[in-house]
């Protein structure tokens, strides 16, 4: 058998990390992956560079493959395709490419043997004069609001949850959290277009689902040049109730809402000291509240 040197990054903290770090290194062996170098995800952290590797295997959740590809955009490292072992809570952008991702390591490294792979982009934020990058989404209003929820949450009683508890207590909290919002103004131009007005959720989407596995983009891409915008108006609120009741009952439930697609974004927030996310990372505004979008097209392939 012919080995594929690889570089491994892996998030022992992981919500489903169950292996240890010799013991993974083995099963990808078997499968002809050679682990050439291996690093552990975290918050302060280099890239490995050894020669002469072709992929990098990301074992964690979102939060770990958003800090690898951000670390690759910044390094503009294009060349490597990207495998994900989705050992995460939610694992949305894993679930982007495969709607069943509960499969045993085994399977998914035979999935691997086709080589088929998939472009991705990655988004671009022009904010303040700087710019910043996403993997999954930017936005206002609920989400960033839930963030902030479950970063409040004590750490242990979140350790204590299954990765399926955790989703469920997250939705719940969206849903509570509905009530007390009144929504913001926001103008959005996109593309040759412009729609304003007064929402509770504004989210630019570059993969399907967000937070818990919250499929607000059905229709997104990711390797399309494109960003799906998603506009809940103020007016809904009874119908976003109603649907979070029934996602309750099934996770299958449909976004009853429509979404647009575009190249070109620009925001305008009329609040002052707004509070908005880069992927599950929330900020606040300062003296700007407008806010540029677009991508990074094809900027990486992962394998499906």
């Amino acid at each position: 058998m012919s080995m594929e040197n690889v570089v491994l990054y892996y998030n022992e903290a992981a919500g489903s990390f169950r292996l240890g770090n010799e013991k993974l290194i083995q099963v990808l062996a078997d499968y002809g992956y050679n682990v050439v170098a291996s690093a552990i995800v975290k918050d302060e952290m280099q890239l490995l560079d050894p020669p002469d590797y072709t992929m990098i295997i990301i074992a964690g959740g979102d939060g770990s493959v958003k800090r690898i590809c951000l670390l690759l955009v910044e390094k503009n490292i294009r060349d490597k395709k990207i495998a994900l072992l989705p050992f995460g809570t939610a694992n949305n952008i894993a679930l982007h490419f495969e709607e069943n991702i509960e499969l045993k390591l085994e399977q998914i490294c035979q999935k691997w043997a086709s080589q088929d792979t998939r472009p991705f982009d990655v988004g671009l934020l022009t904010y303040g004069g700087n710019d910043f990058y996403f993997v999954e989404s930017f936005g206002f209003g609920l989400f960033p609001s839930l963030i902030k929820t479950m970063d409040n949450i004590k750490e242990l009683t979140l350790s204590k949850l299954s990765p399926t508890q955790e989703l469920k207590l997250a939705i719940k909290k969206l849903y509570k959290s509905l009530f007390a919002s009144k929504g913001t103004f926001y103008r959005i131009e996109y593309d040759n277009a412009i729609v304003e007005g007064h929402f509770l959720l504004v989210e630019i989407m570059n993969i399907k689902s967000l937070g818990p596995r919250w499929k607000i983009a059905p229709e997104a891409s990711a390797g399309d040049g494109f960003l799906d915008i998603v506009l809940i108006p103020s007016s809904k609120k009874k119908q976003l109730v109603s649907y979070m009741k029934s996602l309750f009952k099934n996770r299958n439930t449909k976004f009853p809402f429509k979404t647009l697609k575009a190249k070109n974004i620009k925001v305008a927030a009329f609040e002052k000291n707004i509070a908005y996310h880069l992927d599950d990372t929330v900020l606040n505004s300062h003296n700007e509240n407008v806010f540029q979008l677009c991508t990074l097209p094809s900027h990486f392939r992962f394998m499906v």
